[in-house]
């Protein structure tokens, strides 16, 4: 007997039966799809874990930026940024890293010796992404940037009013090669006003600053919002005065130091030795045509609620050569308002040949100032008080090199990149 031959048909049928493809097809479909499901979940950490790191390398970047301005070596550079960096729960080890370099080697700060970049880089656990990928590193990147606001001629301390540093009038104000800065958070906190002209290499303010009627501001630089800058003299505090002393009789005299109680009335040539003259209660007067001189001198306003706080009224016309001490505790300070004094006016009105080398520092009151034209070129005059108003023509250097005054600059890291 022949053997049984299945029908052509049969095999045909069974060839082209695809009833179980559908089943192989999706498992492999769904397979592919749990897999990029899991690889976008997987970039989503990631993404996460990018956003914490460019956090850190920003605090890195401006720690060692901070670093960098105040002078710090390579080393301490690096140190601060890995210590930001830790604080911002990177940890470094195997998984991290930190990479420093200033000057940066890359964008568009390459070479530049005042800022920072770091880089950190992290490996991250791979799990459902290991179907397509061997490994996986996230890295942020920042470059910060050291700047200077500058070194203030003009420091006005009032946190709250308007008009703390003021510019009135027909005056013209030139500030060689220092600034205006103003501590209050108040829209008008520095205000050029009627025909006055101001020169001045910056304006930095707490709050804003106003130009009106035909008023003239010519600024270097302008920076509103500022941080408040920190009161340099504030560890200072007005000695305790000694018995009083009479002041000469006479126009034309030599004066020592010591304290003079009911305040001084200066006429004509008066000389002042080196000292710390401590004034309690009334004026010190300088009258027109009066001509002062001292070098190392300091000269401090105080007094009480019985006696009243002492005050300066140089009138127009008195000239004026101050230099204060460049060592000891009054080192750069020329004239020193006692802080506990009520909110009174101090003029200082001088004239053409007006000089006076250091700080005149007025904390809880306001200083009127007119200084002449005499610190153009190589004086060195800082004037700080509550508030400073302008009430004539003045020329201010800032020439400060041994003169007891440190710098009054401020260093500002700012993220560049």
């Amino acid at each position: 007997m022949k053997p049984r031959r299945l029908s052509h048909t049969v095999f045909g049928r069974m060839l082209c039966d695809q009833r179980g493809a559908v089943a192989v097809l999706a498992a492999v479909g769904m397979t592919a799809m749990l897999g990029f499901l899991s690889l976008g979940t997987e970039m989503g950490l990631w993404y996460s874990v990018k956003r914490s790191l460019q956090t850190a390398a920003d605090a890195a970047a401006l720690g060692g930026a901070f670093e960098l301005g105040a002078g710090g070596s390579s080393a301490a550079i690096s140190a601060a940024a890995v210590l930001d960096a830790k604080r911002n729960n990177v940890t470094v080890g195997h998984s991290s890293t930190v990479t420093i370099h200033s000057p940066p080697l890359t964008g568009k700060y390459v070479g530049d010796a005042r800022a920072v970049e770091v880089t950190l880089s992290q490996e991250q656990a791979l799990l459902f992404s290991t179907l397509f990928l061997n490994s996986a590193k996230v890295s942020a990147r920042a470059v910060a940037r050291v700047s200077e606001s500058g070194d203030p001629c003009i420091l006005a301390l009032n946190k709250v009013t308007s008009e703390t540093a003021s510019f009135t009038g027909s005056t013209t104000i030139t500030l060689n090669k220092c600034g205006i800065t103003a501590n209050s958070t108040s829209p008008q906190a520095v205000a050029v006003s009627g025909n006055a002209t101001v020169n001045t290499a910056f304006i930095q303010s707490a709050g804003g600053y106003d130009v009106s009627g035909s008023g003239v501001l010519n600024a270097g630089s302008i920076s509103t919002n500022a941080a408040p800058v920190a009161d340099p003299f504030a560890s200072l505090t007005a000695p305790t005065p000694a018995a009083c002393k009479s002041q000469p009789n006479g126009n034309d005299f030599v004066l020592s130091e010591g304290t003079y109680c009911g305040g001084l009335d200066l006429k004509g040539n008066v000389t002042l030795n080196p000292g710390v003259y401590v004034i309690k209660g009334d004026t010190l007067k300088i009258n027109a045509q009066a001509s002062v001189s001292g070098t190392g001198v300091t000269i401090i306003l105080t007094g009480d609620a019985g006696t009243g706080y002492a005050k300066v009224d140089i009138n127009g016309g008195g000239a004026i050569s101050i230099t204060a001490p460049t060592t000891g505790t009054w080192a750069g300070v020329a004239f020193y308002g006692d802080r506990k004094a009520p909110n009174q006016v101090n003029k200082f009105n001088g004239n053409s040949v007006t000089n006076i080398t250091g700080a005149i520092y007025m904390p809880s009151q306001e200083l009127d100032f007119s200084g002449g034209n005499a610190t153009v070129n190589a004086g060195c005059t800082r004037l700080i008080a509550d508030s400073v108003k302008f009430i004539g023509n003045s020329s201010i250097g800032s020439n400060c090199s041994g003169t007891g005054l440190s710098s009054g600059a401020t260093i500002k890291p700012t993220l560049v990149e």
